[in-house]
């Protein structure tokens, strides 16, 4: 595609795919260039079709495409399932000599007009005393040279993840120079669609200087979110894909003084971040669907002690075990509904490796602020992929722990759920009365899962109750108040308009910009603040619906459901995908032009 090049490792699971792929991602970074990487494997230990595909662009991209340029393939499965990506203008296939192409194959490799090239991977790694281990980084040499680019930058970024001793990095770097001159020819025209022919300079249209930039998951950088944002207890049970913010937390656990703890199931982990921000300290966990079910009950307890509670909802294909390694938005009614009975929440969706690590902070300052349980989705497609980010800035992270008395406000009368206009109730922490005097002791702080009157003693009586259940919905109109109005981003009088929420964003601008070049104007209103909905903006549409397509990757067009509900606007046109695969490029542009 124009303005875009295409690179895919392919092969199967224990094969280095994903490693390789950020090491090719981080060295295009410093050679000037944005990259998207988005990875593809099954529920697989070992074996299966494994992708890692990076999108190369001089823009800010966050979106995949159908075609490849470059394909390293491991193994023959790889050239069968890819061979038909390539098109009209060629491109270049790298694999090992050992692996065997079929008649028919290479017939399609001579109709597409592609270069392959036959290595002999394992004498190229260890000519230069590497181990057959190495003969991934030969293929980064091979994959290096076809791209025309200074071979010094791809072996700086070798030598810093294989830094473990001399002789290591040695002997990578020796593979990586083998496999870079075993491409005796000399490609040219492959990268021209990017630089007009000449070598990038490290300036870049929007940002300025990319080499100086972050490669970095969504996960990774929700877990930087949440470090910033003052979480000091992490718990979680591994489930896809949220199992790499406990991993990366982990990995961070002693330089950032967080807590990190892998509970025996999702309750355990729950009930424990409950546990400490009841005590005072911002806990979080996270989870996907099935382990978010399993969760519901203590949700519905955060609901009625409110206690600020943020729970991570990384959807994944479902129902129940589902396709787990694929990605999905099939849970925004599970994250409106669930738990039993009646009590405010917000639900927050993420869009990228950028606006995750703000809102993590967001999303704590608000469950303090409101006293109430904060659901953060987020996706497979956003938590495994790799953006571009050019870094964050920390002073942007305002911590607000709401209403909460000091020692010496406390004097014996507080009512910890008192009947307030906003709904919200003076706050302190479990522990702090035990330094007054005798005669201030009922500033005892009394909390169970129990309906409860004003100073938390457990009742049944009905009018008490209702007064309790209408405090704390009053919260809804408290926090929609406070939460900003989506805004429409785009042209003006735009002849298509995109509605759509989570990572569906960084797909619909790349769009819009190929829409743009083509002559037609171009909005995009999306959402970040799922619940309560924000529709001032919204209202601007109604008489519009015909010009309105709403993008979900879910069947049932959940978010155009939502705002039916609530506004009575119904947008009919629906651009939705709910095969576990994300959105492609042209998936959004050929809808358009249907």
């Amino acid at each position: 595609m124009q303005n875009r090049y295409t690179i895919k490792i392919a092969g199967a699971a224990g094969q280095g795919i994903k490693s390789s792929g950020i090491i090719i991602s981080k060295a295009l970074k410093r050679a000037g260039y944005y990259t998207f990487g988005y990875t593809e494997y099954p529920s697989l230990i070992k074996g299966g079709h494994n992708v890692y595909q990076i999108e190369v662009a001089r823009h800010n991209i966050g979106s995949i495409t159908r075609d490849t340029d470059v394909l390293l393939a491991l193994n023959k499965e790889s050239i069968d399932i890819h061979i038909h990506e390539f098109d009209k203008d060629g491109g270049i296939i790298i694999m090992d000599n050992t692996v065997p192409v079929s008649p028919e194959t290479q017939k399609l490799v001579d109709q597409y007009k592609v270069k392959l090239y036959q290595l002999p991977l394992l004498d190229l790694a260890t000519q230069g005393g590497g181990s057959a281990l190495m003969k991934n980084t030969v293929t980064l040499g091979a994959i290096w040279k076809t791209l025309g680019l200074d071979l010094e930058l791809l072996l700086n970024v070798i030598a810093e993840v294989f830094n473990k001793g001399e002789a290591i990095v040695e002997a990578n770097k020796k593979a990586a120079t083998a496999g870079y001159n075993a491409i005796t020819e000399e490609l040219t025209g492959f990268m021209d669609r990017l630089t007009n022919g000449a070598q990038p300079s490290g300036q870049t249209e929007e940002n300025g200087v990319v080499k100086n930039s972050l490669v970095i998951s969504g996960n990774e950088a929700l877990s930087l979110g949440a470090i910033a944002a003052g979480v000091k207890i992490y718990s979680s049970y591994p489930m896809t894909p949220a199992s790499t913010i406990l991993t990366s937390l982990a990995n961070w656990a002693k330089q950032s003084g967080i807590l990190v703890k892998q509970a025996e199931d999702e309750i355990t982990a729950a009930n424990m971040c409950i546990g400490a921000n009841f005590a005072g300290t911002r806990a979080l966990c996270g989870t996907s669907g099935g382990g978010f079910d399993l969760m519901s009950e203590s949700i519905s307890l955060a609901g009625i002690t409110e206690t600020p509670f943020v729970v991570v909802l990384g959807q994944r294909h479902g129902p129940a075990t589902g396709a787990p390694t694929w990605t999905a938005q099939g849970d925004l009614n599970l994250a409106l509904h669930a738990a039993h009975g009646e009590f405010p929440r917000v639900v927050i969706s993420c869009s990228d490796a950028e606006d995750v690590f703000y809102l993590m902070g967001e999303a704590f300052n608000i469950a303090e602020k409101f006293q109430l349980p904060v659901v953060f989705m987020t996706e497979k497609y956003i938590g495994e992929s790799t953006y571009t980010i050019a870094g964050y800035d920390q002073a942007k992270i305002k911590i607000d722990r709401g209403e909460i008395l000091s020692q010496d406000q406390l004097n014996g009368t507080e009512l910890r759920y008192k009947l307030t206009d906003s709904g919200v109730s003076p706050r302190w922490y479990p522990g702090q009365h035990s330094e007054l005097p005798a005669s201030k002791i009922n500033s005892t702080f009394i909390n169970n899962s129990d309906e409860h009157d004003e100073k938390g003693y457990s009742t049944e009586d009905d009018k008490v109750i209702k007064a309790q259940v209408e405090k704390r919905m009053k919260k809804l109109e408290s926090v929609k108040a406070y939460l900003p109005e989506p805004k429409m981003t785009g042209d003006e009088n735009p002849d298509v308009i995109f509605v759509s929420w989570g990572s569906n964003i960084t797909i619909l601008n790349d769009a819009a910009k190929i829409l743009r070049e083509q002559g037609q104007k171009v909005g995009i209103l999306h959402y970040t603040y799922m619940w309560p909905l924000k529709t001032e903006t919204l209202e601007t549409l109604r008489g519009k619906e015909d010009k309105v397509y709403v993008v979900e990757q879910n069947y049932q067009g959940q978010l155009a459901q939502l705002i039916k509900r609530e506004t009575g606007i119904n947008f009919t046109k629906r651009i939705l995908r709910y095969d576990s695969k994300p959105f492609y490029l042209e998936d959004i542009l050929e809808a358009v032009k249907a």
